[in-house]
């Protein structure tokens, strides 16, 4: 953990969130069948998938990207096949 000393007292980084970049992790894009799903379609799906990735870890994500991709990122695991068999 890092401290650090700055105008209004010290601080701990023990508590930061970290990402993909520097915990290590899985990320997995998906890419609808159809070449124009529904707005509420994309969005029905995106939940659906971010209640399946949360039990990885509660810092998993799944999000939309674009009209017709969702994205999936789940810091901290490294088996990405285990994970692709489950979702």
């Amino acid at each position: 953990a890092a401290v650090g000393i700055g105008p209004t007292g010290t601080g701990s980084a023990k508590n930061i969130n970290t990402g993909l970049d520097l915990a290590g992790g899985v990320s997995i894009t998906y890419q609808a069948k159809d070449s124009n799903p529904s707005k509420e379609d994309m969005s029905d799906t995106v939940y659906k998938m971010q209640q399946r990735v949360s039990q990885y870890s509660t810092e998993a994500q799944a999000y939309q990207e674009g009209s017709n991709r969702i994205t999936i990122e789940i810091p901290g695991v490294s088996d990405a096949n285990a994970i692709l068999e489950e979702l």
